[in-house]
């Protein structure tokens, strides 16, 4: 009767590999997630950064009009 054990056994080594296989996938999928999502803040913070400076510069030639 010991053939059943083996059976359960290689059973259940085929499901913790499944388990495994899938808890992979789905670090795979927010590892993804989470960089497509830093990449967009980045884009976003890129562009806000280029009209910050677009004001500063203004401001810059503003305020030299005034100097001279």
């Amino acid at each position: 009767d010991g053939n059943g054990e083996g059976t359960t056994n290689e059973i259940s080594q085929r499901e913790k590999a499944r388990l495994k296989e899938m808890q992979r996938l789905k670090r795979q999928k927010i590892q993804d997630i989470l960089d497509q999502q830093n990449a967009s803040v980045e884009a976003d913070m890129n562009s806000k950064g280029k009209g910050k400076l677009k004001f500063l510069l203004q401001q810059t030639e503003l305020f030299a009009h005034f100097a001279k």
